[in-house]
């Protein structure tokens, strides 16, 4: 009997001692342009920021064929995802275009004149062929609270490499795409 409780008690070490390596995992910074100046220059803030439930969560979502997912337990985000893509597309929108300026700084919202509100219904991975996102994106008028146009997305890159770091420059590629077809449409929406 010793002799089995000492057997299961040494799996059960080694056992644990397998344990996979957790990862984490942010979207990286994007490199700023110079933003536009000028007193006359509308300001621009992210807004709210909604994801699908499932991807309201730290592990990385996966898509394996069909309806099935597979999010992640040991590589995570290092945020919630939708700070991280607040962030992201702060910094990758600033000096996007002259017609605008993006307001990052949160002591300074009060300036804003324009808002986009984002919904995710996917940020994830098709296995690690690529990566997407959909949803769709609105762009509120601060005065009068006004709706000034509403459209939808979806983008997807491949993934260069076939690991988990090749899915993060990945997810940054789609969000780049994001960020260059805002500008472009929030310019021609503006009042």
């Amino acid at each position: 009997m010793k002799y089995l409780t000492a057997l299961a008690i040494l799996m059960m070490i080694v056992g644990c001692g397998n344990r996979p390596e957790d990862f984490t995992y942010i979207l990286p910074n994007p490199r700023v342009s110079t933003q536009p100046m000028g007193e006359e220059m509308p300001n621009v803030k992210i807004g709210n920021i909604r994801l699908a439930d499932f991807l309201e969560q730290r592990g990385l979502v996966i898509e394996q064929g069909g309806n099935k997912i597979v999010i992640t337990a040991h590589n995570r985000w290092g945020e919630p995802l939708d700070e991280g893509i607040r962030r992201y597309l702060n910094r990758s929108m600033s000096g996007a275009t002259e017609s605008f300026r993006m307001e990052a700084d949160q002591s300074q919202l009060a300036r804003w004149n324009y808002s986009i509100n984002l919904e995710f219904d996917a940020f994830q991975a098709r296995g690690f062929n690529e990566v997407y996102a959909s949803g769709r994106w609105s762009l509120i008028q601060r005065k009068g609270d006004m709706l000034l146009h509403e459209s939808y997305f979806e983008i997807a890159k491949p993934v260069t490499t076939s690991d988990y770091s090749g899915l993060i420059t990945s997810f940054a590629r789609v969000l780049d795409q994001l960020a260059l077809n805002l500008a472009s449409e929030i310019s021609t929406h503006m009042e």
